[in-house]
């Protein structure tokens, strides 16, 4: 048995003679003046699909921007043909790889991951890190011991059980420091100690408040315009 499909009204251009047409047509000819016109009624359709969510993603490599479903898991720079995962990374062993993600990153505690160079959206770091980190958002430092890491985030937090001495500098906008933190510091906007908290090294940054009960024993610097610890669009 054959399911017949509702036809719908189409208007010829060159006579005005209305006639029957399936919907999927895309051209007919005017059973009235023998004319020949397109309809357009896939176009149509195709048009008033709603499109779908796109999400930016920014190559590192290269510098290039370029969109992407909210659904991709991964996709390729166009430009430069840089792979680059659309999830999250959970590392509890120890690894040695590349990591260039728009997701969160998490080194687990008795892990180490080391790679010239790690990009992610936000960090979490229990573990051991060996490289450059690129954290486009939120860095959280949570372990305790020497990190051997360049580490450049928008906002970094440093945890309350967290004791970290940064053999390398970091570069964020701003910093909370909850446990004990030893390093060079390079801050644009408000460092941030709160009660029972320790800094020491050096540190410049736009501002700094200290809570009662903490402690700052960084060699500081307080400066209207810091060095810039934004993400470089592009890595050499």
């Amino acid at each position: 048995m054959s399911l017949s499909v509702a036809k719908v009204d189409v208007t010829c251009p060159h006579c005005g003679a209305t006639q029957k047409e399936p919907p999927s047509a895309v051209s007919t000819f005017c059973r009235s003046c023998s004319e020949h016109f397109e309809i357009g009624m896939r176009r149509q359709i195709a048009s008033a699909r709603p499109k779908k969510p796109q999400r930016e993603v920014h190559c590192y490599r290269c510098g290039a921007d370029h969109e992407v479903s909210r659904s991709a898991r991964s996709t390729l720079c166009p430009t430069c043909n840089a792979g680059i995962e659309l999830c999250d990374m959970d590392f509890s062993a120890n690894a040695s790889r590349p990591v260039d993600i728009r997701g969160k990153l998490r080194v687990r505690k008795g892990a180490h991951l080391n790679n010239s160079l790690i990009i992610c959206t936000d960090a979490r770091i229990e573990g051991q890190v060996t490289g450059t980190l690129l954290c486009e958002h939120h860095l959280e430092l949570l372990g305790s011991g020497k990190l051997s890491f360049k580490a450049t985030a928008e906002t970094t937090l440093v945890g309350h059980k967290a004791t970290i001495e940064l053999v390398y500098p970091l570069k964020t906008k701003s910093l909370e420091v909850n446990g004990c933190l030893t390093g060079q510091i390079f801050c644009t906007g408000t460092v941030r100690i709160h009660k029972g908290a320790i800094l020491r090294g050096s540190l410049e940054a736009r501002s700094l408040a200290v809570d009662r009960g903490g402690i700052c024993e960084a060699f500081t610097k307080i400066v209207s315009s810091p060095t810039p610890p934004q993400a470089p669009t592009k890595i050499d």
